[in-house]
């Protein structure tokens, strides 16, 4: 069950995970935008659940059930360490002698993206860096959006370099860059976080820390069938 949109990148390389890791094991899978069980099943595989939303698992599901994404509840769940992640990109900027770096955060009140704010807030002061509060923006997961709070944060601010929470809205820092005729990466260095194909086909290409994105769907498939075999 999940509510990304399926022509998503990230999405459909997490659902390749999911489909192999089942099929190899006998299991056919059933996909649900909406985070409702409409049809019989041996397990549920629940992605996309906001903040908040702490009774669903008591209230919705019966079946065995992992999560992807951190949960209180008490039930299975596999998750990326986003802190390090975030903070690996950061140390990456740093170790290329940037002091003044930026980051820009997905605009959603998600635990995961408070921990790879974390990452970034707790590296820069780890070296004696400042992660001043007008250098850390958000942004909605698009392009387009992207590239506006980019273009808004660069003319206002002195920064050498820019941390974002994934490779969308680094390729909109990307592109607000070059609107402003700043060259990546002679007068800007950018990072993203994802390693979903966008890295690759950036100009110039884009540095990113690489989330295995995949394996996590075959990790939550295998957690699952554990789950299934022993209640």
């Amino acid at each position: 069950l999940s509510e990304m949109p399926v022509n998503n990148q990230y999405f459909l390389i997490l659902l390749s995970g999911i489909i192999d890791s089942l099929s190899e094991n006998g299991y056919a899978i059933i996909v649900g935008k909406q985070h409702k069980i409409q049809y019989r099943c041996d397990g549920v595989i629940v992605m996309g659940l906001h903040s908040g939303q702490t009774d669903f698992f008591s209230q919705n599901i019966k079946q065995a059930c992992v999560l992807f994404g951190k949960t209180d509840e008490a039930v299975d769940y596999v998750d990326l360490d986003n802190e390090s992640g975030i903070a690996m990109a950061t140390e990456h900027l740093i170790a290329l002698g940037h002091g003044r770096i930026g980051f820009i955060a997905i605009d959603l009140d998600e635990p995961y993206v408070k921990e790879r704010l974390n990452g970034y807030t707790k590296t820069m002061r780890a070296h004696g860096l400042k992660p001043h509060r007008d250098w850390i923006v958000s942004s909605p997961v698009n392009i387009n959006d992207a590239r506006e709070t980019a273009v808004k944060l660069l003319r206002d601010n002195d920064i050498s370099a820019l941390v974002c929470s994934n490779d969308l809205i680094a390729t909109g820092v990307i592109e607000a860059a070059r609107e402003l005729g700043r060259h990546v990466p002679g007068d800007l260095s950018v990072t993203g976080f994802d390693g979903i194909m966008l890295h690759s086909v950036t100009d110039p290409k884009l540095t990113t820390v690489v989330q295995p994105v995949y394996e996590i769907g075959q990790k939550l498939s295998e957690v699952l069938i554990e789950r299934i075999k022993n209640p």
